[in-house]
């Protein structure tokens, strides 16, 4: 055994990354349905940039380097 300890995220975080994911595919879906119309696009672009930033935030701990 080497005594280093696995840590899983909780079930909270696991509720809060899950809700992070969700949020990006609905943002990718209006993304698809507003493709023609460039000013609603930009508003879309600019939340989904944010979610996705948000759960790379929330990923990271369990991301292996």
């Amino acid at each position: 055994m080497s005594g280093l300890a696995h840590t899983y995220p909780t079930s909270g975080e696991v509720q809060a990354i899950g809700e992070a994911q969700q949020d990006v595919q609905r943002l990718e879906t209006r993304a698809a349905e507003y493709a023609e119309e460039p000013d609603t696009l930009v508003g879309i672009n600019e939340e989904l940039s944010r979610a996705r930033a948000r759960l790379a935030r929330l990923l990271a701990p369990w991301r292996h380097p």
